[in-house]
């Protein structure tokens, strides 16, 4: 389950100018079907839609492998559109990793919203939804807002930390973010992966500079 907010919907508009005018939000599902359950299936998520105030009109629904292909372009369009963007101005991206427990993401993600909103930073969230997982991307315009949001970056992690969750959900840590893992963990935990590190890695050679200094 992926979920995409009105600024990534009109991000990709460009490239799917069938996404409707008014979309606040939308959600992608993925389920997998076979030739006897395809149109059963089919059936519950349109009930499903409709149950849940869901705009079935301009909901699309991929029946052929055809379909497929072009959802799953939809759904890596805006990691490159994004990339793109940071490219073009020569700038880090920044975008996040987020995890939090499930009762967390409600209020969670409101609060990112605000925090992102107040600094005046443009930005778009997508993300696996279904795992309380959240990759909200800042698109600082300029060096100014570059500084402003590296800034508010840090702060979300340690606000995702705080929530019980992970600032790394997903791409790992390696060397930019290997701060806010002790930040995470207590000085024991860390300690033991370190001796976990010596047994697996003696001579230090894999990985090397990532999350330990070495």
């Amino acid at each position: 389950m992926e979920y995409f907010d009105k600024f990534a919907l009109n991000f990709l508009r460009d490239d799917f100018p069938n996404i409707p005018q008014d979309a606040y939000s939308a959600v992608w599902f993925e389920q997998e079907v076979d030739e006897d359950s395809s149109n059963q299936i089919t059936d519950l998520w349109i009930n499903l839609i409709e149950r849940h105030n869901g705009d079935l009109a301009h909901s699309w629904i991929a029946m052929n492998e055809k379909d497929k292909l072009k959802f799953i372009e939809f759904r890596h369009r805006i990691s490159t559109k994004v990339n793109e963007f940071i490219s073009f101005r020569n700038m880090r991206k920044l975008g996040t990793d987020f995890a939090v427990p499930d009762k967390e993401l409600k209020k969670f993600y409101f609060k990112l919203t605000n925090d992102v909103s107040k600094a005046g930073l443009d930005y778009v969230i997508y993300g696996h939804f279904g795992n309380s997982h959240i990759h909200l991307n800042m698109l600082p315009k300029n060096k100014e807002e570059f500084e402003s949001a590296k800034k508010l970056y840090n702060s979300m992690c340690l606000s995702a930390i705080k929530s019980g969750g992970t600032f790394a959900a997903e791409h790992g840590v390696g060397k930019n973010k290997k701060a806010l893992l002790y930040e995470m963990y207590d000085e024991k935990v860390m300690s033991d992966m370190w001796k976990i590190k010596q047994t697996l890695d003696p001579n230090l050679i894999l990985g090397s500079g990532n999350i330990f200094n070495t």
